[in-house]
């Protein structure tokens, strides 16, 4: 090779090096650090999928802020304060628990808006979870469920120490908080741990990442992930590819195994929960086609309810359909 050809590769490869460096900077300051105050409010989302509902969202809200909460604090595995509102149902006919967890960059009073209301209507006690960096919890980088599975768990403890085991428990997510609860399937759950709802979750955060790489970006992922990967676990603490909602359900992948101390630290996979899977085909975000993989994934007893809605939009789109789901599948 002539030295002619030789500069011209090193050139080329500090080209790249030095735009994989730079594009994976502006994502980790973009897409993992702590959101911007307000992200709960839905005049944010103008022109995003829930547009058109942003009257019924804010009516949804008011609600909530008129019930008498009680705002709950816990640990996470790694030290941060977690925290959530519990809405404590007054009705004794039912003793059952359902766990909230929000999507990326929001708030479970926003992406739960009308559900939150129909379960406390159910006589379901109702805990709306703020992920880590997110709300009030705390938290310095978002990690796409890798570490909020974890979370979850503890919150799942926080509502048995509360409520006891006898009362059963349902965690539901929307959209990173699906991810979340199918990837806390992976760990063992307390026996009542009933079921889960996943709407319109992703398969794995590397997965999802290369999607965002390719469609806001417009550049390939095979080229800029190795980047991006390397620099999330410097400066994030986190490997993307490190766990998905496929290694937890599937009977076939090897477990993860959670840094939780107590009873919750064998994994036998699928657990003996029932799943609810949820997704709108019009969904330009998280394809449809990653809750169909998780959804064929899992051997156990499962449901798939596909709705016309855009992201994260199928209660407000089609809530009659949703409630009759929720109604089959939790009685």
């Amino acid at each position: 090779m002539d030295k002619g050809n030789m500069k011209g590769i090193i050139i080329l490869a500090f080209v790249y090096i030095a735009l994989g460096t730079v594009i994976t900077s502006v994502m980790i300051n973009r897409y993992f650090k702590r959101p911007q105050k307000g992200w709960d409010d839905p005049s944010l989302d103008s022109a995003g999928s829930r547009s058109p509902y942003i009257d019924e969202i804010k009516k949804s809200q008011e609600w909530l802020s008129r019930q008498d909460c009680e705002q709950v604090r816990i640990k996470s595995f790694d030290g941060l304060t977690l925290a959530a509102t519990l809405l404590t149902n007054p009705q004794q006919n039912k003793k059952e628990t359902v766990i909230l967890m929000h999507g990326y960059k929001s708030l479970a009073s926003f992406d739960f808006a009308g559900i939150y209301e129909y379960f406390y209507g159910e006589g379901y006690n109702v805990l709306l979870c703020d992920q880590r960096t997110h709300g009030n919890s705390e938290g310095t980088y978002i990690t796409l469920g890798i570490k909020e599975r974890y979370d979850c768990l503890s919150w799942i403890d926080c509502v048995n120490t509360r409520f006891g085991t006898d009362d059963s428990v349902w965690l539901f997510g929307v959209s990173m908080g699906a991810a979340t609860v199918l990837m806390a399937a992976g760990h063992e759950l307390p026996p009542n741990v009933k079921g889960i709802i996943a709407d319109c979750g992703f398969t794995s955060p590397g997965k999802i990442l290369e999607l965002g790489l390719k469609n806001q970006y417009h550049l390939p992922a095979a080229l800029f992930m190795p980047f991006i990967n390397l620099e999330i676990r410097i400066f994030c603490g986190y490997d993307p590819y490190s766990y998905s909602t496929l290694a937890a359900l599937s009977p076939h992948e090897k477990k993860s195994q959670t840094p939780l101390a107590g009873g919750l630290n064998k994994n036998t996979g699928t657990n003996n929960v029932k799943i609810l899977f949820v997704h709108g085909t019009k969904d330009n975000f998280v394809p449809l086609t990653m809750s169909e993989e998780n959804f064929a994934a899992f051997t156990g007893h499962k449901v798939f309810l596909k709705t016309g809605a855009e992201h994260a939009a199928s209660f407000l789109c089609d809530r009659e359909l949703y409630v009759k789901a929720l109604k089959d599948f939790m009685q």
